[in-house]
């Protein structure tokens, strides 16, 4: 689990950088948003986990936990946009747009490599 937070906060803290390149934010204010980007994954990132491995263990079948984990996801975006809102103050887009690209980059290594 350790493995899996490590990387998500990797990939996410890659395409925040991204981002706030692109959005021509400010090395302060770059900085920040990677260090809430991971304030959020040390948080939901480990839950998630969590709740997977237990509905594995209730004997939950692939194709159930492959819905839980996007179910799972959307949850994660909605947190995370909350927790970017509270921490930050920043726009409600540039908020959005964060947690939704850098999870969807997450979710997509994590399908495509482990």
């Amino acid at each position: 689990m350790i493995s899996a937070l490590i990387h998500t906060i990797i990939i996410e803290a890659a395409v925040t950088l991204l981002i706030c390149l692109v959005l021509r934010c400010g090395r302060s204010r770059t900085g920040r948003l990677i260090y809430y980007n991971v304030l959020c994954n040390m948080l939901t990132n480990p839950l998630l986990n969590l709740g997977l491995f237990g509905a594995a263990i209730l004997g939950a079948g692939s194709g159930m936990i492959i819905f839980l984990t996007v179910l799972g996801e959307i949850g994660v975006v909605a947190a995370e946009y909350g927790l970017y809102r509270a921490m930050s103050f920043e726009k409600r887009w540039i908020c959005l747009l964060i947690s939704v690209l850098t999870n969807a980059a997450s979710y997509i290594a994590g399908v495509f490599f482990w």
